[in-house]
């Protein structure tokens, strides 16, 4: 594939990442990267490897030619440097944070809703007509009621540079590279062939009723009637496989439709924005927020002007542009389709979710800016809020904090410090506490992973509806009292079957009072704004468990 660029593995061995080696401070892992690295960046560079493949073996490649955060020139004494780089440390010392803002984008954030709600609603005619009706009236609404959103400017905003987000292969979780256009006539040809399915179905069905009565009317002993029946039997498997092709082809017009969606948003992915609504405060220092996947720019912006609104302080928004079907497809292939990444242990399988969801390294890059500018140039606390795998790039960037940290030679105790100053809270999370301080570590003898005392410092809380099946999903918050070390499997099923409900993902909704215009049936839990402000104030419990309005059936 081309955009990668070569390795030379031939050099003396490299560390593993700082994360990592800070627990061999005395004689550091050393790796021979020859057939590792080689092994690991042909599954890298190859599609049909699949993306969740492709993410692990990054990971694995990362962690090999010296972590997540910088170049290689500090770790090696002699021989050429590895050229491969993820994600880079660019260095630019301690200057007090550098924001550009652009022109007001808000206006057209607010009007792009609109015409992506009627956009959404041409595509679901078809298929889910009383949805589309739902979607076209939500549009409406949204044009001629604006004022239903705060109001506020929505300006393009970028922080001094520490990390240089340098991936080497695509994101793997980034939406197909089709056009809004092709996605259209995806679906228009796959609504053809599921009518023309239906109606043979139809016909068939009216067919085997026929022969039904008929063969009623026969003696039991009668040959007609082993022929009739043999018919029906025949019609019958015909049926179920033309209702299975409709069900392929659902799920292949249901992609189109999140391609359609994502698509006019993909060049925004990783930029950050700064929301202000009327009633914040423009000196507070600005509240850091990642949105979660399968969102596009506009209803990203929506989401970031209403925590302004509903902390009354600017919001620095980073834009995480990430396709929900990738990663389904990958998240279902996690431990199951390569002996290189198969553990019997659930620490580590549960990691390896967690570098899924981490997988837009644009994102997390200008998330670890945008905190290494505040933990910098202003003394307080340091907000950051991650909504749903908002909350999982949050993760990966403070990991990434850490490491910069670490290559510009910050003591260990003076990073915990500093590390510690950061407040950060998970909505209907995609990440637990224990994904922020634990690192995978590819080992010849096995995968482990281990905790990263630095990390462990940062005040990590979350908010999760009782109902919300992502938090379920992902062992999150825990409601029940099931263990936090990894991911709990029944609960996983669990989630995944409230999902296959069309209704299932409306409590991962009901944390924006936003969604109640956009996505139809969306019910806001006004308990949650309640529990943003204790988290900001310094309050509010570890796990804070909202009772749930919306069930999700």
């Amino acid at each position: 594939m081309d955009g990668i660029p070569s390795v030379n593995t031939a050099a003396t061995p490299v560390r593993t990442d700082f994360a990592l080696s800070s627990f061999y401070p005395s004689q550091p892992t050393t790796v021979s990267p020859q057939s590792q690295l080689d092994n690991l960046l042909a599954v890298a560079r190859d599609p049909a490897s699949g993306p969740v493949r492709q993410a692990q073996a990054l990971a694995d490649a990362d962690a090999i030619t010296g972590g997540r955060a910088q170049t290689n020139a500090a770790l090696q004494t002699s021989g050429p440097l590895p050229t491969l780089q993820l994600v880079a440390a660019n260095d630019v010392g301690k200057g007090k944070q550098v924001t550009k803002l652009g022109a007001d984008a808000w206006a057209e954030r607010r009007n792009g809703i609109s015409t992506q709600l009627q956009t959404e609603s041409n595509l679901q005619r078809a298929g889910a007509p009383e949805y589309s009706k739902d979607l076209a009236n939500s549009a409406t609404k949204m044009r001629h009621g604006a004022s239903s959103f705060p109001a506020g400017t929505y300006q393009s905003a970028s922080s001094t540079r520490y990390v240089k987000a340098g991936t080497a292969v695509p994101n793997p979780l980034q939406i197909d590279t089709i056009s809004a256009t092709n996605s259209l006539n995806t679906v228009r040809k796959l609504d053809t062939n599921i009518a023309k399915n239906n109606s043979r179905i139809a016909e068939l069905e009216h067919n085997n009723q026929k022969l039904d009565r008929e063969i009623r009317s026969l003696w039991p002993i009668d040959v007609r009637r082993v022929a009739k029946e043999a018919v029906v039997a025949k019609n019958t498997i015909e049926i179920k496989a033309l209702e299975g092709q409709n069900l392929l082809m659902g799920v292949q017009r249901s992609k189109a439709i999140n391609d359609a969606r994502l698509q006019s948003s993909k060049d925004d992915n990783g930029k950050m924005f700064q929301a202000v609504a009327n009633n914040a405060d423009k000196n507070k220092t600005p509240v850091i927020f990642i949105n979660g996947v399968n969102t596009d720019k506009y209803r990203s912006s929506m989401q970031a002007m209403e925590v302004s609104q509903l902390l009354g302080v600017p919001v620095n928004h980073v834009v995480n542009v990430s396709s929900m079907d990738k990663l389904v497809s990958g998240g279902a292939k996690v431990g199951t389709d390569n002996v290189l990444w198969k553990s019997t242990d659930p620490n580590v399988t549960d990691q390896r979710v967690q570098q899924l969801l981490t997988g837009n390294g644009e994102a997390a890059a200008t998330t670890a800016n945008a905190i290494l500018d505040q933990l910098k140039s202003t003394t307080g606390r340091v907000k950051v809020v991650g909504y749903s795998q908002g909350a999982a790039i949050g993760a990966e960037a403070l990991r990434k904090v850490n490491d910069i940290l670490t290559y510009q030679n910050v003591s260990s105790a003076d990073r915990a410090k500093m590390l510690g100053r950061v407040d950060f809270v998970g909505i209907g999370p995609g990440a637990a506490k224990r994904h922020i301080s634990q690192a995978y570590q590819p080992l010849s003898g096995g995968a482990r992973v281990r905790e990263v005392k630095e990390l462990q410092a940062v005040k990590y809380k979350t908010i999760s509806d009782q109902n919300d099946p992502i938090a379920k999903l992902l062992n999150v918050s825990n409601p029940d009292g099931s263990r936090t070390s990894g991911t709990d499997l029944g609960r996983a099923r669990a989630a995944i079957g409230q999902l296959t409900n069309g209704k299932g993902i409306l409590p991962h909704l009901s944390y924006f009072k936003g969604y109640e215009a956009t996505d139809p049936g969306s019910i806001y839990n006004p308990i949650v704004a309640k529990a943003i402000h204790q988290w900001y104030a310094g309050g509010g419990r570890e796990n804070e468990i909202v009772s749930g309005i919306n069930n999700g059936k």
